[in-house]
């Protein structure tokens, strides 16, 4: 083999992975368009997902104050009636 064919040898073998790795025209392949059109997909998803969870935790804490707040009311009222009924049976 003669020194030219050699440098070319090596200048190909070393260009052709560059080369096929990186697109020349600049437009991307159908794999890499579907890549990202479904990694795009996967974030609006986590996203959703994400703001769904946020919305259920911001109700399930809000229902949960509703529901303490209405409890104490509720055992407020039934010691107020107890201590009435001390009260009353006191007075006889």
């Amino acid at each position: 083999m003669k020194i030219g064919q050699a440098v070319v040898l090596v200048v190909m073998m070393v260009a052709l992975p560059v080369l096929s790795a990186c697109d020349l025209f600049g437009g991307k392949s159908e794999e890499q368009e579907y890549y990202e059109a479904y990694l795009e997909y996967v974030q609006q998803v986590n996203e959703a997902n994400q703001q769904a969870q946020q919305e259920y935790y911001d109700n399930l804490a809000e229902g949960l104050e509703d529901y303490l707040r209405e409890y104490a009311e509720y055992q407020q009222s039934i010691l107020e009636q107890q201590v009435q009924a001390i009260e009353q049976a006191a007075q006889n």
